[in-house]
């Protein structure tokens, strides 16, 4: 038989460890701690992977509803957030590209006046 921790509190769940390898489980629902980093963990209240008891334990329809629909949303997000840094890239790109030569030129007929005026400076005198 596996040996257990005694309970110990976290975050307002009591959580129990195997005493060998310390896996958590939650002693409310007996399910296992989970955590994602964008997801969440057992503790939250809005996370697919939340305790039952943690939101709405008596209406297990409305919370796996509101729960899955937060998830959908960030599922939804992720490819918009990442189309726009896309094309923000794309857009500095392109204008790096467009930009560079203009930049160049201006940065080279600075230096080819100053030469000049330097090779003026030195006539004169």
């Amino acid at each position: 038989m596996t040996k257990l921790l005694p309970p110990h509190k976290a975050v307002d769940l009591l959580v129990l460890s195997l005493y060998r390898c310390h896996t958590e489980f939650c002693y409310r629902c007996g399910g296992k701690y989970h955590h994602l980093k964008f997801v969440g963990n057992h503790y939250d209240r809005f996370s697919i992977l939340g305790c039952k008891y943690n939101y709405k334990p008596d209406q297990p329809v409305q919370r796996i509803a509101v729960r899955g629909a937060l998830f959908g949303g960030q599922v939804m997000v992720v490819p918009i957030i990442a189309g726009l840094a896309v094309t923000a890239g794309c857009a500095v790109l392109g204008a790096g590209i467009v930009a560079a030569p203009f930049y160049a030129s201006y940065v080279l007929i600075r230096k080819q006046r100053a030469k000049r005026k330097r090779a003026n400076i030195k006539k004169k005198k």
